[in-house]
């Protein structure tokens, strides 16, 4: 979709031009204005694409006028920095919004001295409160009143989503306040009364509210209690947070590759070795030492030094790109997805082989608890396009695992995944395919050398005889593939010891309508792996049962 933005007055769209702008002093000398609008700021949906149209008055063909984004920008790109006016004086481009939300400021200039401002928010626009009056009155005895803040459409989907914010009240309650919430937005807050042992004991919830800039939108929140039973088979899934891992990995995959260019002594030298001997095979019969020790000589006077500059002035270096490779790489595997069906037995059965659900004890204590097998258990790496799955790499795992349910009291449930199996290795690999296939290479390496070769062949070639720039450029493949190889190489061997994980979600359950079973949880679990608990995992987790309600 796309926004034609009309004339407003120069110099104003929405707000003050930011400091570090500066401010033109134009005064009665300025020869033209702009005009850009709304004057409001212009509130965008994540990756929306919008045309951006500011008038220069006097009407001017020709007219070169400037664009620029100022601020928290994030991702968000302009299709052209600079673009002239229309024989009606208009010039226009195209704003692509980032993938999150964002504030930020796009500014139009002119040669003839004025400029405008637009101010965008993705998602949001200005800031603003929101207060709870959070009381719990039920049967239960809580320790302490928990108050979050979530992004979500409505109470039906709480527990769903994670929390933005959370408040901590005693159990004779208060006041939660959260500000600087986006304002535009809607949102729900939450309450979740807390017993022993981190259990929920009721839940309340008000919304959705919408947030307004500069005021503060006060609610009460109400609690209800429900009770809780655990039985059958359930889809799992869980977004996975791997960044404590990802970050110890990073460096180790790339470890070779910067040994390699240190012990060469530069990017030059890594590429020349390969360079020198396909210099050697290109020349005519005898002169192969010939011809390689003149480019050697060449590449000793000069060459190297400016290969190097090249690639700087381009902000690129064989380690440099690997890197970049390297962190897509870290950050596909840090976000998997994990999939798998949860079978969960009852506690306990009837003498007539019926079924015998859990109950709280009579003092308020947790209920047995309920486990099963976890099975068909699959990893899915996402080269960063969450709207295309064709380019989804998928990792299936065999092993052992079981899942138990600790009902509490009310609707609070604890899922505790024990000795779930989390290859990280195979996931690395997995996230460097996805990556290669997501850019259309077949290694890492390829990648690498078509990034850096093309800077590095034209330099070359003037002292390299025979070997004309096809077949330098394929010397540079080759020596660049080689490390590719010895990157690989690191990925497919990072820590083969972590391969199991264990992880606990204490959260909400919804019920089935008209049952005790769960329908659904969601929730925020966390844990470690077990070769080695010092690298934390956690994970969004979404408990689905198979059970028509």
């Amino acid at each position: 979709m796309a926004w034609a933005l009309g004339a407003v007055a120069c110099g104003s769209s929405g707000g003050t031009a930011p400091t570090d702008a500066g401010t033109d002093d134009l005064g009665s000398t300025m020869a033209c204005s702009l005009a850009i609008q709304p004057s409001m700021a212009v509130t965008l949906t994540p990756s929306q694409e919008v045309t951006l149209r500011v008038a220069v008055t006097p009407a001017t063909a020709g007219a070169v006028v400037h664009f620029g984004l100022l601020g928290t920008a994030l991702d968000g790109t302009l299709t052209a920095t600079r673009a002239l006016t229309d024989a009606t004086g208009t010039a226009a481009v195209s704003l692509l919004a980032p993938s999150a939300a964002a504030s930020f400021r796009v500014r139009a200039s002119a040669d003839c001295g004025a400029d405008a401002w637009l101010d965008v928010s993705v998602g949001t626009q200005g800031f603003g409160a929101l207060e709870g009056t959070v009381t719990y009155q039920g049967a239960w005895q809580p320790t302490a009143l928990a108050v979050s803040v979530v992004r979500i459409a409505s109470c039906g989907l709480a527990g769903a989503v994670p929390a933005d914010r959370m408040v901590v009240l005693s159990a004779a309650g208060g006041t939660a306040r959260f500000s600087g919430l986006p304002a535009g937005l809607d949102y729900v807050l939450t309450a979740t009364a807390m017993g022993t042992g981190a259990l929920d004991l009721a839940t309340g919830c008000a919304g959705p509210l919408h947030v307004v800039m500069d005021q503060t939108t006060p609610v009460v929140v109400l609690f209800h209690d429900n009770p809780l039973a655990v039985v059958g088979t359930y889809d799992l899934v869980a977004g996975l947070d791997l960044s404590a891992e990802t970050a110890q990995a990073t460096p180790r995959w790339t470890a070779p590759i910067a040994a390699e260019v240190a012990r060469q002594g530069g990017d030059a030298l890594v590429i020349a070795a390969d360079v020198a001997a396909a210099v050697a095979g290109a020349a005519p019969t005898g002169q192969g030492p010939t011809a390689r020790l003149g480019f050697e000589t060449a590449l000793g006077d000069h060459l190297a030094t400016e290969v190097s500059a090249a690639l700087t002035s381009h902000g690129l270096s064989v380690g440099s790109v690997f890197l970049q490779a390297a962190v897509t790489i870290a950050r596909i595997a840090a976000r998997a997805h994990a999939a798998a069906v949860l079978t969960i037995e009852p506690a306990g059965a009837g003498p007539d082989g019926g079924m015998t659900l859990p109950d709280a004890s009579a003092d308020g204590g947790v209920g047995p608890a309920n486990e099963g097998p976890l099975r068909q258990l699959q990893y899915t790496l996402d080269p960063e396009t969450p709207d295309i799955s064709l380019d989804d790499v998928t990792v299936l795992v065999d092993g052992t695992a079981r899942g138990r349910f600790v009902p509490g009291m009310g609707d609070a449930v604890t899922l505790a995944l024990d000795g779930m199996p989390l290859p990280y290795t195979r996931v690395a690999t997995a996230a460097e395919s996805a990556l290669a296939g997501r850019i259309g290479v077949a290694s890492i390496g390829e990648y690498v050398a078509l990034a850096v070769c093309p800077v590095v062949v034209p330099l070359l070639v003037p002292a390299t005889g025979a070997c004309d720039a096809a077949c330098v450029d394929a010397a540079c493949h080759t020596a660049v593939d080689r490390l590719g190889t010895d990157f690989d190489a690191a990925v497919a061997s990072t820590d083969p010891a972590r391969t199991t994980v264990d992880l606990t979600l204490s959260g909400t359950a919804r019920t089935q309508p008209g049952t005790l079973s769960i329908q659904t949880l969601a929730g925020m679990a966390t844990g470690a792996f077990r070769d080695d608990p010092s690298v934390s995992v956690s994970a969004t987790v979404s408990v689905t049962s198979r059970a028509t309600p």
